[in-house]
């Protein structure tokens, strides 16, 4: 079940559409990655900070915005036995406003969208768990235009 508050929220539904990574290859998963999107009317930028975590314990995902009604956006899961031989999860969702408009879309429909779409992202993976569906969440099928497989062949080259 998603935990989620008046002081929670996520970005929802932003694809980005330019990301490059800094650094040389081997500390990449190690530094930020900087993303930007379009998500009508808002054009958005980010550092996407590298997850950290502690093994079947927790996780966390932040978002910088450098570009945004929003200032940071953090994602935790907290994982525990349930006592039954299984484990809990919870998801935490903690952002701060940039500015007006973001303290003014915090407070709208927001957090009740965002409580709908994890809802449905928690019942795929407890289906998942209970081996009901092959993955625990749904994913789209990227379109593989003519320049995207020009670069893939030139990378497995």
């Amino acid at each position: 079940m998603a935990c989620l508050s008046r002081h929670r929220a996520v970005e929802r539904g932003s694809r980005p559409s330019q990301a490059s990574d800094r650094g040389s290859p081997a500390a990449r998963r190690f530094e930020p990655v900087f993303a930007t999107a379009r998500k009508s009317p808002f054009d958005l930028a980010w550092d996407k900070i590298p997850f950290g975590w502690v093994d079947r314990q927790w996780f966390r995902h932040d978002r910088l915005f450098s570009k945004s009604p929003l200032k940071l956006l953090s994602a935790t899961v907290g994982i525990e036995p349930d006592g039954n031989g299984g484990e809990l999860g919870h998801y935490t969702l903690n952002t701060t406003a940039a500015n007006l408009f973001g303290t003014a879309i915090l407070n709208t429909a927001f957090f009740s969208s965002v409580e709908k779409n994890f809802t449905a992202l928690a019942k795929g993976a407890e289906e998942w768990a209970a081996q009901n569906r092959d993955m625990p969440f749904e994913m789209p099928v990227a379109e593989v235009t003519p320049e995207v497989r020009r670069r893939l062949d030139e990378i497995l080259e």
